[in-house]
């Protein structure tokens, strides 16, 4: 304000005193306007839980209030008290995100929830001394995070497992493999080892140590009580699997006898259609318009040798259906006429549907194991003299695993996995 009054001129104060009295005042008012900006720029005080929120968050910010100070560097972010005690360090660009607290601390209850909320899972104690460990690990939307043993990831697999299909690709439950979620191919245990089976690789784990896995959040997949399962502390687990399995098979077999819209063969049809596979013949389409369309009975010299029936659009006579085992046409009465182990041999729109399925089996049996075990290249090189004769054969068998663009292609093509396994 001083130096406002000696900036004016002299002369002209002298010649208007009030001018004075008028820039006085105008200062006054806006020193007063610019001290209440100040004041609504200056962000309130955070209370405790706001303030472990903002850490828990990793946000690189300088904030403190009476009670906690935040600080960070280049590798982590520390929260401290006010005595310099420091009581949480999160370790900045780490996959997955981890935290550490220690033990003892008055803020103990309050870490854990904030940390629960961010789906932050405790893993143990930390290699710091006096500290826990916990690590975020962020689940697809429709999942939620599971931290069990690994006894209980497998008891809750394998009760959907032996429900599923052979080779379906399961989404119920994945598990944190390599930094991503994956889904299980396979469990197998030994003398209270695990062996978990993904499509990148396999994870070993003992009965006691902790899994991470995910599983669909509008379903209660906890883990089922201990009598109605198989105790997995014998050498005869091993056997489990195989067991369920085969008991699994015949019940599916039963199923379908009782209700025709189940997509699994039977025994029986799996045997027949196993026999029209190997045939030379080609399967006819059912549901093309020529399996409709009338059959003239009465074919003509040149269509005898031909594996398929000559058709007449202008022919009245009722229609047929043609057996590709022995390669005759067949009017319908005399198929529906006939037992039901006679009936196997032509395969009826439903069966047409199943053998297609076994073929989509086969081939994701064949993919999986692709992926898994990669493809075997032999090599022969036949080693000739200065003659040109034959002097040693040799064979070379290489092991090519599948590339990982492979499997991250498929991933990405895949409908289904595509909004599971994106980064």
């Amino acid at each position: 304000m001083v130096q406002s009054i000696e900036s004016i001129n002299k002369s002209s104060i002298a010649s208007n005193p009030k001018e004075l009295d008028k820039l006085e005042a105008e200062f006054n008012t806006n020193l007063i306007k610019n001290h209440q900006d100040d004041e609504r720029k200056t962000p309130s005080i955070l209370d405790d839980a706001n303030l472990i929120k903002k850490f828990v968050k990793g946000e690189t910010k300088l904030l403190a209030n009476q009670n906690l100070r935040i600080d960070f560097g280049s590798e982590r972010i520390e929260l401290s008290t006010r005595q310099g005690v420091i009581i949480g360090l999160y370790t900045l660009n780490t996959k997955p995100a981890s935290v550490l607290i220690r033990s003892g601390s008055q803020y103990n209850e309050l870490f854990h929830e904030v940390l629960s909320e961010n789906h932050f899972i405790l893993k143990g104690k930390s290699h710091h001394k006096g500290f826990v460990e916990y690590q975020q690990y962020i689940p697809p939307q429709g999942y939620k995070v599971n931290s069990t043993t690994a006894v209980l990831l497998w008891r809750n697999w394998w009760m959907g497992e032996r429900n599923s299909h052979k080779h379906e690709i399961r989404m119920e439950i994945l598990i944190y493999f390599k930094n991503r979620w994956y889904p299980i191919s396979e469990i197998t245990s030994d003398q209270g080892t695990f062996y978990i089976k993904t499509l990148l690789g396999e994870l070993t784990l003992n009965s006691g140590d902790q899994a991470i896995w995910i599983s669909k959040a509008d379903k209660n997949t906890h883990p089922p009580k201990k009598q109605n399962l198989v105790q997995p502390n014998s050498d005869s687990d091993r056997d489990i699997n195989s067991l369920d399995k085969v008991n699994t098979q015949q019940a599916d077999c039963t199923n379908f006898q009782a209700s025709p819209t189940k997509i699994l063969p039977s025994m029986q049809e799996a045997h027949n259609l196993k026999e029209q596979s190997n045939s030379d013949s080609k399967l006819t389409n059912f549901n093309s318009p020529q399996a409709t369309q009338p059959v003239n009975s009465t074919a003509s010299p040149s269509s005898k040798n031909s594996t398929s029936p000559s058709i007449d659009s202008s022919s009245e006579s009722k229609v047929e259906k043609y057996n590709f085992k022995t390669k005759e046409n067949l009017p319908i009465e005399s198929i529906c006429d006939r037992p039901r182990e006679q009936n196997s041999q032509t395969l009826s729109p439903a069966q047409l549907e199943d053998s297609l399925q076994s073929l989509k089996t086969k081939a994701i049996q064949v993919l999986e194991d692709y992926i898994v075990n990669g493809a075997t290249e032999t090599i022969t090189e036949n080693i000739l003299d200065a003659d040109g004769q034959l002097v040693q054969t040799k064979s070379t068998t290489i092991t090519k695993k599948c590339p990982g663009w492979v499997i991250e292609t498929i991933l990405q093509k895949n409908d289904l996995l595509e909004n599971y396994f994106s980064n």
